[in-house]
């Protein structure tokens, strides 16, 4: 099993003799060696990016899936809505960060949105599908 707290004590000396003594943030090496260990992430789990070492952040193509096209596949990179009862409804969905979907079809009526997920089909609202980030794969 993984554990971040084993893997930064192999390399001890990167963390400073005394807690708060120097803020871990300061400490380049230590930064680039979690990086290093979390498959340098370029998005955080809420979707929001990372800058690299030199503070660059990736232009991203994301768009809301309010916005997604119909038979196309996309991948959950975030949400808007950091409420308790939307990531709750998520979850429920199985509309996780990294989720892969494609869209079934976008009803003319109310602009809801039927989309396959893990191969089970759900029905989206409108709002709740402003507040989903998604990136075309």
């Amino acid at each position: 099993m993984f554990s971040l707290s084993v893997e930064v004590k192999k390399d001890f000396k990167l963390v400073s003799a005394g807690p708060f003594v120097t803020s871990p943030l300061n400490n380049v090496k230590l930064i680039n060696k979690l990086a290093s260990i979390l498959g340098n992430p370029i998005y955080d789990p809420h979707g929001d990016p990372i800058p690299d070492e030199k503070g660059k952040i990736q232009k991203s193509n994301f768009i809301k899936l309010s916005e997604a096209k119909v038979k196309f596949n996309y991948k959950v990179m975030g949400v808007t809505d950091h409420s308790t009862t939307f990531l709750k409804y998520l979850e429920k969905h199985n509309l996780i960060i990294g989720a892969s979907i494609n869209i079934k079809t976008i009803e003319d009526f109310d602009n809801s949105i039927v989309l396959i997920c893990q191969r089970k089909e759900v029905n989206i609202s409108p709002e709740a599908a402003d507040c989903i980030i998604v990136q075309s794969i």
